[in-house]
This record gives C-alpha cells, sequence and structure tokens, in this order.
C-alpha cells in the first residue's frame, strides 16, 4: 500500500514516502551522512591534538547521553504519536498542543546545565588521574566553558530533533536525509575552518555544531510551516478532554530514561577507559570505534524507516500486517549487519591506514566493537516492538541493565597502570572492550525475555541471525564459515516463502527508486 500524500501539488521534499520509497531515499542520503561524519572525525584527528580530539569525543558522547533527560524525551514521543494523529486528521492541532511544551522543557533544561556548568563540567571532562601531566592541564574554568557549549548545543538539537521527528512520524524522508546532509556539511565545513584558523580546541567544535543545528532547524521549520498550513486534511480538532501532554509524557519520560541507558551503555567504556588511563588510550578507542560503527549507523537508518512506517502500518493497517512487515525488516537488517562487520573485520588493517599511526594498537579491539555495534542496533531493532504496544518502560529495562553490567565488568577488568603492572596500549583497551560486549550481551538477553513475556512475535530466523553475530569472536577464517553458511542457508532457513517473495519485489522497488530519475514521481 502507497503512502502519500493526497495531493500531487504537495512539494516533493515534504511528500510521505512507502517503505521501499524511504528506504530508496534515506539510506543513500544516511550513507552521505555518515561518510561525512567520519570524513569529519579522521580530518579532526589530524587536525587538533590527541588531548583535543579526546575532549571532544567526550563532550560528543555527554551530548548522546543527556539529550534524552534535557528534552524529556520528547521527540521520542513525537515520533510515535504524530503517525495517529495523522490517521485521525488532528495533526495541526496536535502539535500546537506539544510545541509550547518543547520550548519549556529546552529552556529549562539548558538553562539547570549552565548554572551547573563547574561542577557538572568537573564531573564530566576531569576525569584523568589527578597526577597525570594532562589533568594538570585541565582547569575547571576550561571544562565549565565546555559544559555551556554542551548546554547550547543540547538546546539546539532538542528542537532540531522535534521537526525532524516530526518529518519521520509524517514519513518525509526526502525532507529528513537532505536536513541531515546538509546540517553534516555545514558542521563539517564549519569545524574543519574554525581548526584551520587556529581554534583547535574542542570547546570550537561543539560551538560549530550547534550554530550549524539551529541555522538548518530555522531553515527546515520555516519549509515545514508552509506545508501543514496547505494541508486542509489535517485541521481537525482533538477530541474533548483528552490527555494528550500525559500521554506523551507517560511515553516520553520511560524513552527518555531509555535514551540515556542506551547512550550511556556505549558511551561507558569509553569514558571509564578515560578515568582510569587518560587521554591517548581514549582517543585511540574512539578513532577506532568510528571505523567499526559503519554497519551500526546503516542499521540505524533503516530502523528510524521501518519504526515509522511500522507504525503508520500498526495505527492505519492494524497489529498483523505490521507485525509481518517489521519482522522481515529485522531479519534483512540482521543479515546486513553480519556481513558488514565481517568485511569490516577482514579489512581491518587496511582500514586503519585512515588513522595517524599512534592509533594501530586498536587494531585488536576492532572485532569486538564489531560485536558491540551489532548487538546494539539488534538490540535497538527489537526495541521497535515496545514503542508499537506503548510500552516505553520495557525498553529501559534492557539498557539499564547492561549499563549496570558494564559498570561492574569495567570495574573489574579495567585495570590502571603502574609500576608493578606496565600494560601495552592494546592490554589497556581490551578490557573497556570486553567488558562492553558481555554487558551488551546480557541487555539483548533481557530485551527477549521481556518480548517472550509480552507474547511478541520472534521467529526461527531471528534467533539463528542473533546467534550468527558472535561469529565475530572467532577467528577470521570461522567468521568467513560461519557467513557462508548464513548465505547459503539463509533463503531456505531464515525467510518463509512469503518473505522471500516479498524481497525480491521490494529489492525491485529499491532498485527503481534509486534508477528514477529526479523530478518524477510514483506511480
Amino acid at each position: 500500500m502507497a503512502d502519500t500524500d493526497p495531493t500531487p501539488e504537495t512539494p516533493m521534499l515534504f511528500r510521505s514516502e512507502s517503505l521501499g520509497g524511504a528506504l530508496g531515499v534515506y539510506l543513500p542520503a544516511s550513507g552521505l551522512v555518515r561518510l561525512n561524519g567520519l570524513v569529519r572525525n579522521v580530518v579532526l584527528a589530524w587536525l587538533i591534538s590527541e588531548g583535543q580530539f579526546g575532549l571532544l569525543v567526550l563532550a560528543l558522547l555527554a551530548i548522546n547521553v543527556l539529550l534524552p533527560v534535557a528534552s524529556l524525551g520528547l521527540h521520542e514521543a513525537v515520533g510515535r504519536y504524530v503517525p495517529l494523529f495523522e490517521t485521525r486528521g488532528a495533526l495541526r492541532a496536535y502539535l500546537r498542543r506539544t510545541t509550547p511544551l518543547v520550548l519549556v522543557v529546552s529552556v529549562v533544561s539548558a538553562g539547570l546545565l549552565v548554572s551547573t556548568a563547574e561542577s557538572v563540567g568537573g564531573w564530566l571532562f576531569n576525569t584523568l588521574d589527578r597526577g597525570s601531566s594532562a589533568a594538570a592541564m585541565v582547569e575547571t574554568a576550561q571544562m565549565a566553558s565546555l559544559t555551556r557549549c554542551v548546554a547550547a548545543a543540547l538546546f539546539s538539537l532538542t528542537w532540531y530533533f522535534y521537526v525532524v521527528s516530526i518529518l519521520r512520524g509524517l514519513r518525509m524522508f526526502r525532507a529528513v536525509g537532505l536536513t541531515e546532509l546538509c546540517t553534516g556539511l555545514l558542521f563539517t565545513a564549519s569545524a574543519v575552518i574554525v581548526a584551520l584558523c587556529g581554534m583547535k580546541t574542542a570547546k570550537a567544535v561543539i560551538i560549530s555544531y550547534a550554530g550549524s543545528m539551529l541555522l538548518m532547524l530555522v531553515l527546515v521549520a520555516l519549509g515545514l510551516r508552509n506545508r501543514l498550513r496547505a494541508w486542509p486534511e489535517q485541521d481537525g480538532a482533538l477530541e474533548a478532554g483528552e490527555p494528550i501532554v500525559t500521554r506523551m509524557l507517560r511515553f516520553s519520560v520511560w524513552a527518555a530514561f531509555a535514551a540515556m541507558m542506551w547512550h550511556t551503555l556505549q558511551s561507558y567504556p569509553t569514558w571509564y577507559l578515560n578515568k582510569i588511563h587518560g587521554e591517548t588510550p581514549t582517543a585511540i578507542f574512539g578513532g577506532i570505534r568510528l571505523l567499526t560503527q559503519v554497519g551500526f549507523l546503516a542499521a540505524t537508518a533503516i530502523i528510524t524507516v521501518v519504526t515509522m512506517s511500522v507504525t503508520k502500518s500498526w495505527e492505519a493497517e492494524g497489529q498483523e500486517v505490521a507485525n509481518r512487515r517489521y519482522l522481515l525488516a529485522f531479519k534483512a537488517t540482521a543479515c546486513m549487519l553480519l556481513i558488514v562487520s565481517v568485511v569490516t573485520a577482514v579489512a581491518a588493517r587496511s582500514l586503519m591506514r585512515l588513522l595517524p599511526a599512534s592509533f594501530a594498537p586498536g587494531i585488536e579491539v576492532i572485532p569486538l566493537l564489531l560485536l558491540f555495534s551489532m548487538l546494539c542496533a539488534e538490540l535497538s531493532f527489537l526495541g521497535i516492538q515496545f514503542t508499537l504496544i506503548e510500552k516505553a518502560r520495557l525498553l529501559f529495562y534492557p539498557w539499564a541493565f547492561g549499563v549496570a553490567a558494564n559498570v561492574a565488568l569495567a570495574a573489574a577488568w579495567v585495570r590502571p597502570v603502574t609500576a608493578q603492572q606496565p600494560l601495552s596500549m592494546s592490554e589497556q583497551l581490551l578490557p573497556s572492550a570486553q567488558a562492553g560486549v558481555v554487558a551488551m550481551t546480557g541487555a539483548l538477553a533481557v530485551c527477549l525475555l521481556l518480548l517472550l513475556i509480552r507474547r511478541r512475535p520472534i521467529d526461527r530466523g531471528t534467533w539463528i541471525l542473533l546467534a550468527a553475530g558472535f561469529a565475530l569472536c572467532l577467528p577470521v577464517w570461522a567468521m568467513l564459515a560461519v557467513l557462508v553458511v548464513v548465505a547459503l542457508l539463509g533463503p531456505l532457513v531464515l525467510f518463509s516463502r512469503h518473505e522471500r517473495a516479498e524481497i525480491r519485489r521490494r529489492t525491485g522497488q529499491l532498485i527503481e527508486r534509486l534508477r528514477r530519475r529526479p523530478g518524477t514521481t510514483e506511480s
């Protein structure tokens, strides 16, 4: 069923897309966004010092962890409920109710962080061993200033993701892709320019980030406003007495806690490594992580599209249709993740040439970081099922378990360098990667248990693909053997006959969409 806007006069940029159309538009755009991000980080790794790059990694991690709390997860709720009120024809009334709430939350959150910048900054950034020479250079005032920049970025991001979540909920993935790509390019250009002009600090890069978000926010918000004003089908009223804000907050607060745990679980290995071993291992670990996230970032783009498409199906076509589409999308994405991860592990030595020679010891953690990213993507995909049934608290439990496990394992396994126990660089990095993988595996197990308790669909192919990912713990030849077995048996074991036919149909649609010349429309 095509999911398009009712009026052919609608500008192409702000038209809703079918699932195949959304993937055809958004995946290439998202790929360019991720490539741009990789290039930006590699260039910055060369332009600024290892210490400043390490601080930049921590600042970006802090933004990711704090954003769900600073925004109360409202963009997650907006993405969930926009399809519902679009189906009812009351989208404009819904947005009029939610926009003031976003304003209050964004101003209060940014104000609190600015007013507590000195104490929060010391906790976020000044975690190095007090006896090290690097720690002596980290002054409280500098950290407070960087924290205020983080607050500005959080304010910008709260509004940016609010607008982008509206676009996602409406499946307007042309606009989403173009917005993300232009924002990323603007951020790259401004960050590189300020570094070349001599401002080679994490603070300058974060300011560039916040400014890029604000500029694109204004441009896209104006376009979206015009689109909504010209959409008479969405001029309906809300039901009398409907507790929209309460319903949103009930979902968004749990979604915020879940997202915070999600980011914390991803970030904690790097943060704790910095606390124990300092800036150089942190920079290496962060740089290597960038090289291992290609599959994860592609999966994130797919998850974004599938979440909105399946949610619309859930509201408009029923649960059975939504569940069927979800399972097929999960297994196809898991296959992609396995292929990309194994290929990346095989090509690890070649990929290391993208980074400075001082990053070379990090090659030994590449398979573990690939597995960590794969498990995180699979867990995120499984969480879509909790979003559909509006049980955001069930999103929180797996991630919280993973964080607790990571904290405990890191404390037990990551040991400081001492005169009695000297450690090579790889020996400093490996325990953090191992703790992260074990913790993420535990989180995945909790999620699967909750899905079984709620009687949510998990088929044979899902179980097989989840198990196959652990081939990344094996030698390279064994990884390749598992990949070959999955490729040979996949069509018969992983997918049903109906799913195989659906894959062929959607692949054809995707290829046709990619080949279509600009300006043509879908029949």
